[in-house]
């Protein structure tokens, strides 16, 4: 998953390169032209200062985008083409900011190459030329990828990347026609405006597009499950069975609604854990990424705060911050001298703990002691009037018998309403149609023998802060113990 920071991160790579370029780009044209060519050859070819920055920026450009597109990247298991528009349904599905991200970086990365080439080079001012050498370097670039196994190669990168060509030169059209209006150099207006409205097209509809899309998504009544099958598994290929009674019976369940908090929401609930525990917020550690808020005090409580479902995590106190990361706890800085034993407590011990740092644990959650200083609480779908928790809370003790760390990862939900659902039998038919995920599958020639055993539901988050219900197969899958889950509300 690429994260806020990791794109920060490398746009900084990639400017520092190019201006690496640039400034040995200069020194070859003061020492290549100028010194050897001009002065100890008596060179008479002019080539101009605009036209050597034109150059350097260029190349600074080709070479930027190789670097995003094919070093930067981990070698895949398999070499496949991902078929087209593939990752503009797994965008939709999943309703995550990165897959809606990586979409439009895939176009914006390539509108300069239609506004480059147009601007230096006189023959790529002829629209299909242009749009032809986006398509071709695009090309280049999923077939490197295919080839020496790099990232992934996909017909969507190509398609988005010979748009963003395409919008780059409507830009570079758009511009040249606004300079010519202001000079009053055009000579056929009519002619010119056609032109200018021809050339828009790609850029508004690209727009409209984002703003439908988005529009359709967020009014939805619920959003998808993640395990909404994307990509079928050709049903030739599979040999499902159930050794277990399958039901039937279709009823109506109900849905229940996460929060999910903005940025000033997400910073209030840091702020207000911080207080509780008796810190205060040093406002300028505050580092906001796409799903989490990190928060620290000046007496070195860290805590973050997910903007989905409003979990969190305390790290209480923090000895120090070496610029990369942060220490959990100094043992040394412990309120108590004596050290003692940690790893026999009961479960009233550490609710009663948990709850001194104000984290309040469900009585019905599941208690399991790991017997390393770590105290786990699961709720597998606790109900409480119309409520519903889901999740676990994690907490660590240090040798001094301290909590110092917490991770809160149990979301409170509300009903919101019922859904009608598919039965099991249903679901298992998904399961012969190929109509699941499976991420082990390799699409090439994998056969699968499925053994349903059981089935029971569950509850998962979709991509807009719904808890959906979904079955849960536990099946085995060519002789390994695994588990298939489908989607529970009817389409």
């Amino acid at each position: 998953m690429i994260y806020l920071n990791d794109i920060r991160e490398l746009a900084e790579d990639c400017i520092k390169m190019g201006i690496l370029i640039c400034i040995v780009a200069i020194m070859l044209y003061v020492i290549g032209y100028l010194l050897i060519y001009k002065k100890i050859l008596k060179g008479e070819k002019k080539l101009s200062v605009l036209k050597s920055c034109y150059i350097a920026v260029f190349v600074s450009y080709i070479v930027g985008v190789l670097l995003v597109t094919c070093l930067y990247r981990h070698g895949t298991y398999t070499r496949r083409i991902i078929p087209l528009f593939m990752s503009y349904k797994e965008a939709w599905i999943k309703g995550g900011i990165n897959d809606f991200r990586n979409i439009l970086l895939n176009v914006a990365m390539f509108i300069p190459l239609g506004i480059l080439l147009p601007i230096g080079i006189k023959n790529f001012r002829v629209w299909w030329k242009t749009y032809l050498a986006g398509f071709c370097f695009s090309l280049f670039i999923e077939s490197i990828q295919f080839i020496f196994g790099i990232g992934t190669a996909e017909a969507d990168d190509l398609f988005g990347n010979t748009l963003g060509t395409i919008i780059g030169f409507g830009i570079f059209v758009e511009v040249c026609l606004a300079f010519k209006m202001i000079l009053k150099k055009v000579e056929n207006e009519t002619k010119e405006i056609i032109r200018f409205v021809i050339f828009s097209i790609p850029v508004l509809a690209t727009l409209t597009a984002m703003v439908v899309a988005y529009s359709i998504y967020i009014h939805q009544e619920i959003g998808y499950s993640k395990y909404e099958c994307i990509e079928k598994i050709d049903a030739k290929l599979i040999n499902a069975k159930a050794s277990c009674e399958l039901s039937e019976k279709c009823v109506e369940m109900d849905v229940y609604k996460a929060p999910i908090l903005n940025r000033d929401e997400a910073y209030n609930k840091g702020k207000n854990i911080i207080e509780k525990l008796g810190g205060k917020v040093d406002e300028g550690r505050n580092d906001y990424y796409d799903e989490t808020l990190f928060m620290a005090s000046k007496s070195q409580i860290l805590v973050s705060v997910d903007y989905y479902g409003g979990v969190y995590d305390i790290y209480y106190p923090l000895a120090e911050f070496d610029g990369n990361h942060y220490d959990m706890w100094d043992e040394t800085e412990a309120s108590n001298d004596e050290k003692v034993d940690v790893t026999g407590y009961e479960k009233e011990k550490v609710i009663e703990d948990l709850k001194e740092i104000n984290v309040d644990v469900p009585v019905q959650a599941q208690f399991t002691n790991s017997g390393d200083r770590n105290y786990y609480f699961k709720a597998d779908s606790i109900v409480l009037d119309d409520k519903m928790l889901f999740g676990n809370i994690r907490c660590e003790y240090n040798e001094y018998g301290e909590i110092r760390y917490v991770e809160n990862k149990l979301v409170e939900t509300h009903k919101d309403k019922k859904y009608k659902t598919i039965s099991e039998k249903e679901a298992f038919k998904k399961i012969e149609n190929g109509e699941f995920v499976y991420d082990e599958y390799d699409y090439y020639n994998d056969n699968l023998d499925i053994e349903v055993n059981s089935s029971k539901i569950i509850y998962g988050i979709d991509g807009l802060g719904y808890f959906q219900p979904e079955y849960e197969f536990y099946c085995r899958i060519n002789g390994e113990n695994s588990k298939i889950v489908i989607p529970a509300i009817e389409k």
